[in-house]
């Protein structure tokens, strides 16, 4: 029986615009917790980035964020597990950066955080509009992020490195690769995440299960992307998404419908159906 269910946002359970949800989908989610299944959103987001659709819909009392690099309890909003990268190594990420010139973003504490230089870096001819109003919203302005990182000794959760050019993005994959001690995967179009090695949604969805006392055969996942390849190969049920990456589908137990089909509510609804007549 599948006690926990966690799911990705973007390009899983939030539609074309990574904002909303359908009625359908906000309806299944309230149906699946009501039936007792345990409703987790697992992310590549910050914290504090969850769309205010999702929170409404889904009262999820954990939340996986920054691929897995913290685990948020949200009854209390602190941070019951986290793997963020050392301060010391986030400085050296934020050196390699810097020398690049590209907009990055620090996600620290469940926020994002960006040098004040990176906002002039921003290529805005191949950075989505939705993307763009998003840095606005969201992304906190600091004078020096060296001296943020390094000299205020904090741990990163993940850097973001989103919508690069085709050669700096080859190029700064294999550089910050090169560093060890890191993760380095990718979620969306031409972007970096930058997490500290070991850290990843699988990692994050493994210590919660121990924490509540599921086995891994009673959780189902949903995903479509790199950074959600071990929390699928951690799963009992791993589902990719109609519209994931084909590598992603050939590792997953099942292709639901695509996001913008309501493939999580799909599987949703019909997992409810099966305990009821059961």
């Amino acid at each position: 029986m599948i006690k926990l269910a966690a799911i990705d946002l973007d390009g899983t359970l939030l539609g074309a615009d990574h904002e909303t949800i359908t009625p359908r989908t906000a309806d299944a989610l309230r149906v699946a917790q009501d039936a007792g299944i345990r409703v987790v959103i697992s992310t590549g987001r910050m914290y504090r980035n969850i769309p205010e659709a999702v929170r409404e819909a889904c009262q999820a009392d954990y939340v996986i964020s920054s691929n897995g690099a913290a685990l948020w309890d949200t009854r209390s909003n602190t941070i019951v597990y986290g793997k963020p990268i050392r301060y010391a190594k986030a400085g050296q990420i934020i050196g390699l950066l810097g020398r690049e010139h590209v907009y990055y973003e620090m996600y620290y504490q469940g926020s994002s955080y960006a040098d004040r230089s990176c906002y002039d870096a921003i290529d805005r001819d191949l950075l989505p509009d939705w993307y763009e109003k998003r840095i606005r919203v969201h992304s906190k302005p600091v004078d020096n992020a060296l001296n943020f990182v390094v000299v205020e000794k904090r741990d990163v959760e993940k850097f973001n490195i989103p919508f690069l050019k085709e050669d700096t993005y080859k190029r700064l994959w294999n550089e910050i690769a090169a560093l060890g001690g890191v993760e380095v995967v990718s979620s969306l179009g031409n972007n970096i995440e930058v997490n500290a090695a070991g850290a990843d949604k699988g990692d994050a969805l493994m210590h919660l299960c121990n924490h509540l006392g599921i086995d891994r055969t009673e959780v189902m996942a949903f995903g479509d992307s790199g950074n959600d390849v071990q929390m699928l190969g951690y799963a009992g049920v791993s589902i990719a998404m109609a519209n994931a990456a084909p590598y992603v589908k050939t590792l997953a137990s099942y292709v639901c419908p695509s996001n913008e089909e309501d493939g999580v509510a799909v599987v949703l609804e019909d997992l409810v159906k099966k305990y009821q007549s059961a």
